[in-house]
C-alpha cells in the first residue's frame, strides 16, 4: 500500500484516532525523506502506535515493518563491497568461489548479482583464508548468508568484540562457539 492510499484511508477515521494516526505517518514519512532511516528512530517513531487493529492499523503496521527490513538490508548492504570494488574477476570466477566455499555472498534486495560482506576480505582484497571453514560453521549453524554478515558485525554477540575479528585473528573455534551459541538462541 502506498503512503497515498493510506492517507486516504485515514480520512475516515474517527478525528482522534486520525489524529494520532497522522502524527505517526508524518514521522514515519519525515525518517524516510531524511535519506538512511536507522532501527531506532523507526521504533521510537512507531513504538506509541495506538491505533486498534482495525484495517488501518494493520496496514500502518505494515508500513512499519516494511521500513524496518528496509532499514535492515540496508545496514547489510552499507558492510559489503559489490564485484565491482573489488578485483577485476568475471562473474563466473565469483560464482566459483561461491560455489568453492572460498567467498560468501549475499543478495540484497532490489539489486542484481551478489554483495560481498567487506569482513571477509584482507587489506588487498583478496579473501581470508578462513572463509571456507566459516562457511562450514555458517552451514553447521544454518544461517544465511544475511544472518552470518549481521552476526558477524555485531559487538554484542562476541563480548564486546565483533566476530569479524576473530575471524581475521584465525581463532576459528571461539569464533564457532559464538556463531552456533547465537543460532541455537535465535531457534
Amino acid at each position: 500500500m502506498s503512503i497515498p492510499e493510506l492517507e486516504s484511508q485515514l480520512a475516515h477515521l474517527p478525528r482522534t484516532k486520525r489524529r494520532a494516526t497522522n502524527a505517526l505517518l508524518a514521522a514515519l514519512v519525515e525518517l524516510v525523506g531524511q535519506g538512511t532511516v536507522t532501527v531506532d528512530q523507526i521504533r521510537e517513531a512507531t513504538n506509541h502506535l495506538t491505533v486498534e487493529h482495525d484495517e488501518v492499523g494493520r496496514r500502518l503496521l505494515e508500513v512499519r515493518n516494511d521500513l524496518l527490513g528496509l532499514t535492515r538490508w540496508q545496514r547489510i548492504g552499507a558492510g559489503c563491497l559489490v564485484p565491482e570494488n573489488l578485483p577485476k574477476r568475471s562473474r563466473e570466477r565469483y560464482r566459483q568461489l561461491r560455489e568453492q566455499h572460498r567467498l560468501i555472498g549475499v543478495r540484497i534486495p532490489g539489486t542484481t548479482g551478489f554483495s560481498y560482506p567487506a569482513w571477509q576480505f584482507d587489506d588487498d582484497l583478496q579473501p581470508l583464508l578462513q572463509i571456507p571453514e566459516l562457511a562450514a560453521i555458517q552451514d553447521e549453524a544454518d544461517l544465511s548468508a544475511a544472518e552470518l554478515h549481521e552476526l558477524m558485525t555485531s559487538a554484542d554477540v562476541g563480548a564486546g568484540v565483533e566476530p569479524a575479528e576473530l575471524l581475521r585473528s584465525g581463532d576459528m573455534a571461539t569464533l564457532r562457539q559464538i556463531l552456533l551459541a547465537q543460532a541455537d538462541q535465535a531457534a
